[in-house]
């Protein structure tokens, strides 16, 4: 449960709008990427996909951040910003990793939008 923070520069740049939300424990009890569904950004819950963990190839900073792709995307420009959302993690698609750029890590988002959605 969190608000959301903003949108993430690299996930809008190539074509992943996120969620960002603050995780409020350093280490979680799970880390990774899973399939997601996300309440309380519209009447209805949104399926989606989410990386729980450091980001360890775009930042590196140490802070657990919760992002959130929803594979419908029904918000407007503003996002969700402000909003008070829950993210309920469904299934573990697979551990965070770190990737050699941005081309590396943009194939493994589609890889694993495409598995949360075979999973949903």
């Amino acid at each position: 449960l969190g608000r959301q923070l903003g949108e993430s520069q690299a996930g809008a740049a190539d074509g992943f709008r996120t969620l960002n939300l603050r995780f409020p424990h350093d280490k979680p009890a799970a880390h990774g990427i899973f399939a997601v569904r996300v309440h309380g950004l519209t009447a209805e819950p949104l399926p989606g996909v989410a990386s729980l963990g450091n980001r360890p190839t775009v930042e590196d900073a140490g802070r657990v951040l919760l992002e959130v792709h929803c594979l419908e995307w029904p918000l407007a420009a503003e996002g969700g910003y402000g909003k008070l959302a829950r993210v309920e993690l469904l299934h573990k698609l697979r551990d965070e990793a770190r990737y050699d750029g941005l081309d590396a890590l943009t194939a493994a988002i589609a890889a694993d939008t495409a598995a949360a959605r075979a999973f949903l």
